[in-house]
């Protein structure tokens, strides 16, 4: 098998998993909760972050966020996990999965002959890449 991805774990996991079973922070908001959204805010230059669950609910969050019409097409790359469609649907729109381009995820070329009159709300979900300047 080759794998997705690999864990680095060479820090203080190991240190703060110890601290989160002795205190009691298993789930919900605590201490670590919020120290993760500080930072990642300010690493990010925003004054806000909310950290969620899991990559879903992150991507319901995005769309979410977008606030595209009911209906909407949203387009996304063929190459990706179900999730992204599953996020777009839950979001009332119809995901519109177009040829993956190697380099930016999405055909550029080919986006506009795949979209209906209903209008677009582009989306760009990568899979095992870095987000390319577009």
């Amino acid at each position: 098998m080759i794998p997705v991805n690999e864990p680095l774990l060479n820090g203080n996991e190991s240190k703060y998993l110890l601290e989160c079973i002795e205190t009691g922070w298993i789930s919900s908001e605590g201490p670590f909760i919020t120290r993760f959204e500080r930072e990642f805010a300010a690493t990010v230059g925003r004054k806000h972050a909310i950290a969620v669950a899991n990559g879903s609910m992150a991507l319901d969050a995005g769309m979410m966020a977008l606030g595209p019409e009911e209906g909407a097409e949203v387009i996304m790359p063929s190459f990706t996990i179900i999730s992204c469609a599953a996020a777009i649907v839950r979001a009332g729109c119809v995901p519109v999965a177009v040829d993956s381009d190697p380099l930016t995820g999405i055909s550029i070329r080919r986006r506009s002959k795949q979209l209906s009159r209903r209008g677009p709300a582009p989306s760009w979900w990568y899979i095992s890449t870095a987000c390319p300047a577009i």
